[in-house]
């Protein structure tokens, strides 16, 4: 079941958007905003005690990694972004799901944003 937007509806989220100086495509900006409505759903859920995830220390090329999820590109733009083969960048993948305690690939920028790994721009 699809969920339909109404003109008003579309018009302030556009608004929306255009005060926070949103520069990014609409594709990303979906996606971002999805991460950003579960992490907030997620800190609603636990409640003001919720105890903030700890910081894991991560090497240069995990948070290279990271960043290239936190803009929404697939596993493949950033190997060839970052010059590196899939496999190595599945591995990374791999290694944040382990390190930031995520069952699947798609917490993982989530996870960061509550570690304070990432921050919104």
């Amino acid at each position: 079941m699809a969920l339909m937007q109404t003109g008003s509806d579309a018009a302030r989220q556009r608004a929306q958007r255009e005060a926070a100086g949103a520069t990014v495509d609409e594709g990303r900006w979906i996606y971002l905003s999805a991460i950003m409505h579960c992490t907030q759903a997620h800190l609603a859920q636990s409640g003001p005690a919720a105890i903030p995830r700890q910081r894991p220390e991560l090497s240069e090329r995990q948070r290279d990694v990271l960043e290239g999820l936190a803009q929404g590109q697939r596993q493949k733009q950033i190997a060839y972004n970052l010059q590196i083969s899939e496999n190595t960048v599945a591995y990374h993948v791999a290694q944040l799901r382990r390190r930031l305690e995520c069952s699947h690939s798609n917490e993982i920028v989530a996870a960061a944003y509550l570690a304070g790994l990432l921050t919104p721009r």
